[in-house]
């Protein structure tokens, strides 16, 4: 993710790496911290990953899985 300012304004903007825009901020510290987040909802996901197949290969929830674990 980056962070530029959005076009030729006042404003800052979060680019992911293919250069889609996710989000325009007021504040430069606003834009950073919303990509800081969304860089560690992306990890959190990656790291669950793994989980998530072996649920889908049992064939449960991952809500019935912690019933039966």
């Amino acid at each position: 993710m980056r962070v530029e300012r959005y076009r030729k304004t006042r404003y800052w903007a979060v680019y992911e790496e293919t250069g889609e825009l996710l989000c325009v901020t007021v504040y430069r510290k606003g834009a950073a911290a919303v990509a800081d987040r969304l860089g560690l909802v992306g990890a959190l996901l990656e790291s669950q990953t793994g989980s998530l197949h072996h649920v889908a290969s049992v064939g449960m929830t991952p809500m019935e899985e912690n019933v039966h674990a």
